[in-house]
């Protein structure tokens, strides 16, 4: 009995033991008889007959097809994550790396951010020393957890661009997924400016539908030091924060 799927085997043994059952004339006209008229059953239904050699060789060539359909889904997919990480403002070189490179180095600080994100709590800060991957695990949760209108921007440009754009206002306050890249390296206007912005930022997020990934390169005394009471008891009262140690990767 040949190789055949589990839901044509009935059927066919059934035709084959019909065939096998007709008598058998001088002439053998019977038994060509009895046999044409199983091909022809056997095409109305389409069941192939086949060896186990060639219903293997099928099966095989099957799976190769899925697999390579699903390589060209999942290649398109990850083109499309990229373009979108770009285009929210995300540096090239970090995409690049999240979406082609070896990210085994990071895989402690891609675990807290893992585990921040199937909690109740809004915000992360990740803080830790130059290098250690902070930015690049940070890049990794946005192309795949931003959402539909993720936002990336360095403290700095958030501090610049927050004073004389009504527009990126509203980008980052319906932003579904965010990134505030290096918190502590922004100028620090002397008339409260960036202090009230961050304050605002933070209570978007803590309250809002998005999430907000944070990286800092200060500790929590210079954090508190820098940013004072209203903000540290906010990041207290909404963040997870993360101390991230380790060596430079940049210089391994």
């Amino acid at each position: 009995m040949t190789n055949k799927p589990n839901e044509l085997e009935d059927l066919s043994e059934q035709l084959e033991d019909f065939a096998s059952s007709l008598p058998r004339q001088r002439d053998g006209q019977g038994l060509q008889h009895g046999r044409s008229h199983v091909d022809a059953v056997m095409d109305k239904y389409g069941i192939q007959n086949l060896t186990d050699e060639e219903w293997e060789a099928r099966d095989n060539a099957v799976r190769a097809t899925s697999l390579e359909e699903a390589r060209r889904n999942a290649a398109k997919n990850l083109k499309a994550r990229v373009k979108k990480a770009i285009a929210c403002g995300a540096p090239a070189g970090l995409v690049e790396l999240v979406a082609h490179g070896d990210l085994d180095r990071n895989t402690a600080v891609m675990a807290e951010l893992d585990s921040w994100r199937k909690s109740d709590r809004r915000i992360v800060v990740l803080s830790g020393p130059v290098g250690v991957g902070k930015t690049v695990s940070a890049v990794r949760w946005l192309m795949n957890h931003g959402g539909l209108s993720p936002c990336f921007t360095r403290a700095g440009d958030f501090e610049a661009r927050g004073r004389y754009s009504h527009v990126w206002r509203s980008e980052w306050q319906n932003a579904s997924g965010m990134i505030l890249d290096d918190m502590g390296a922004e100028y620090k206007d002397s008339k409260g400016n960036l202090l009230a912005d961050l304050d605002t930022l933070i209570d978007t997020f803590s309250v809002g539908a998005g999430k907000l990934v944070i990286t800092t390169n200060l500790s929590w005394d210079d954090f508190q030091a820098r940013y004072e009471e209203r903000i540290s008891s906010r990041i207290v009262g909404s963040a997870k924060w993360v101390n991230v140690a380790g060596q430079d990767l940049r210089r391994l």
